[in-house]
């Protein structure tokens, strides 16, 4: 699952970044199905788990849906 960098944050999976790109919608078809997809891409924000873990590699955050 690709991760994003968001400045001293990666964020699991991409698609949970500011922004997400047609391609981390893409690689987010792979833990959710398509309708729960285009759900999220219509309300403009990545509603799954994510998770956060700084440069440092300090856990940042765990978030369970949005």
């Amino acid at each position: 699952m690709p991760f994003a960098e968001t400045g001293t944050t990666f964020v699991w999976p991409s698609a949970a970044r500011p922004d997400p790109t047609d391609q981390d919608w893409a690689a987010a078809e792979r833990l959710h199905a398509p309708a729960e997809i285009a759900a999220m891409r219509r309300a403009g924000a990545y509603a799954g788990y994510r998770v956060g873990i700084s440069s440092t590699g300090h856990w940042l955050f765990f978030v369970a849906g949005d």
